[in-house]
């Protein structure tokens, strides 16, 4: 179910459906932790338990940068509730109408995590004389 309190025009843009998010993050890495629970059917052994927690450990990473990734683009919203333009510092920027690519990302999985964040650029206007 999605949920969103607006507190301004930027916090109004974002809403999502966190089940969804999570739900759909979860289903990248699914089926390979299926296949790893399942292969520990038999006599354990020390090496299948280093190998068992070494493919759980990259593939949390991995739902964890689904996750962000989801999130973070879903938190912009697609910009049709802010301004057009803005001021910042005495200059005037205007939000460009199309999200760009932005992929150099660090977080707490890692620095420069492969991720593909899609965000409203500005663009500086010059001040009119």
């Amino acid at each position: 179910m999605a949920h969103c309190m607006a507190k301004d025009a930027a916090s109004a843009t974002g809403c999502f459906d966190a089940e969804q998010i999570v739900d759909e993050a979860f289903a990248t890495v699914r089926p390979q932790l299926i296949e790893i629970v399942a292969s520990l059917r038999g006599s354990v052994t020390p090496a299948m338990l280093f190998h068992f927690e070494s493919v759980v450990f990259t593939l949390l990473r991995e739902f964890g940068r689904s996750l962000l990734e989801a999130l973070f683009n879903s938190m912009e919203g697609d910009g049709s509730q802010l301004p057009n333009n803005m001021v910042l510092s005495g200059q005037v920027y205007r939000r460009l109408g199309k999200k760009t690519r932005y992929q150099h990302v660090a977080t707490l999985l890692g620095r420069n995590v492969s991720m593909t964040l899609r965000q409203l650029p500005n663009e500086f206007i010059e001040a009119p004389s």
